[in-house]
């Protein structure tokens, strides 16, 4: 998503759902049962088990953001934490194989199905790579993300 819509995007869905969904910003804590939308680079550290994002703008990866990168990040932090991945319409192969990692630590890996996706690039390929992703609707996916933030 461009950055001229993120932020209304954002406001959009705060509103009307029961999630905290926010623009992720660099050095931001993570919070619980929150919502981080972004469009820059993402990648989640952890200093003394305080998680925050490092947002930058690639300048070699074929994606930006590379949601690869993201989910990489997160499958080396910490097997205790509880992690939802979603991917969802989209052309190519980005997430996919983190996705696939994060699937060894147990994340609830989640893809778009075809019917409910307008482009089935992204989805099917973390499905092709990820044996054990659920594939649901956008609108299960929603109540699954409302579920699991709860």
């Amino acid at each position: 998503m461009a950055d001229t819509y993120i932020e209304t995007f954002a406001s959009h869905m705060d509103k009307t759902s029961n999630i905290k969904v926010k623009v992720a910003k660099d050095t931001q804590r993570l919070e619980n049962s929150s919502v981080y939308i972004t469009s820059h680079l993402c990648k989640i550290s952890n200093n003394s088990n305080t998680y925050s994002f490092n947002i930058t703008d690639s300048k070699t990866n074929a994606y930006n953001p590379d949601i690869n990168e993201l989910f990489l990040s997160c499958a080396e932090l910490n097997t205790k934490l509880n992690i939802l991945a979603c991917i969802l319409t989209g052309i190519g192969a980005d997430g996919a194989k983190g996705m696939a990692k994060l699937s060894t630590i147990d994340a609830l890996c989640i893809a778009e199905s075809e019917e409910s996706a307008v482009v089935y690039g992204m989805p099917k390929r973390a499905k092709e790579l990820c044996s054990n992703v659920q594939v649901k609707s956008l609108d299960e996916i929603i109540k699954t993300i409302i579920e699991f933030g709860a």
